[in-house]
């Protein structure tokens, strides 16, 4: 045990003035201050056996064969609901390869059927579109149900429109409506060639430049179709010779 005294200093002031002040002191203090060989005895710089059934410091260590293993009944407060062993637990299942989970009477199963089947080559062929027939479970294709629409060679269908592929041959646009008309179509008009071109199904024409059936608001001049530059653009044109293409509604 050592004595230790402490430097000390007294200094009174009153709304920031000094009233009093005293010179420096000092108090005896008494302080447990371990000596060098004390400290020595605290500190070992020799290794620690890490080996099952040691100790350190007079306590056992423990090694991950002391672990064990978690199990649900150490957890406390679990909120009611949700507990190992409810219901709707799927810890008692353990479904097979190529099985999958549904739901069977509130409870869940293991099933390799679905509602319906599973679609394969024998179902649809390539470019069939499904549905699934109500009440029956299964898929048929939609021309089934409904009549295929389809067009006639040389055209191709945009929509509920067919158009054809290719443009006919320079005429004036009444020549055109008429032209058309006694093929039992109607000249294209602008929305139903549109679609066409931007999608590349037909081809262009020789100039540039075709009839649409869209004339002008004032009536006095037809609308021409930009499909070579601008799928979008229209000019009026009055008096020219143009190529064209004849329309009919998809069946």
């Amino acid at each position: 045990m050592h004595s230790l005294r402490f430097p000390t200093w007294l200094l009174l002031t009153l709304a920031g003035c000094t009233v009093e002040s005293s010179g420096k002191g000092e108090a005896p203090a008494a302080v447990d201050v371990p000596t060098e060989a004390e400290i020595e005895d605290y500190v070992s710089n020799g290794p620690i056996d890490l080996a099952p059934g040691s100790t350190l410091d007079g306590s056992a260590l423990a090694t991950e064969d002391d672990l064990t293993a978690p199990s649900w009944e150490d957890l406390t407060d679990v909120p009611e609901g949700i507990l190992d062993g409810d219901d709707d637990s799927l810890a008692a299942l353990s479904c097979a390869e190529e099985e999958w989970l549904s739901v069977a009477s509130g409870a869940w199963v293991c099933t390799d059927t679905l509602p319906p089947p599973r679609i394969d080559a024998s179902t649809a062929a390539e470019g069939d579109v499904l549905r699934v027939v109500s009440g029956q479970a299964e898929w048929t294709t939609i021309d089934d149900l409904l009549p295929s629409r389809g067009c006639s060679s040389g055209m191709v269908l945009t929509g509920d429109t067919c158009v054809e592929v290719a443009p006919r041959s320079a005429q004036t646009w009444r020549d055109a409506v008429l032209d058309c008309a006694a093929a039992s179509l109607h000249l294209c008009t602008h929305a139903e060639l549109l679609p066409g071109c931007v999608a590349g199904s037909t081809t262009e024409p020789v100039s540039g430049l075709e009839w649409a059936a869209d004339r002008t608001d004032n009536g006095q001049a037809a609308m021409a179709f930009d499909q070579t530059y601008n799928c979008e653009a229209t000019t009026e044109s009055i008096g020219n010779q143009r190529e064209y293409r004849c329309c009919t509604t998809a069946h």
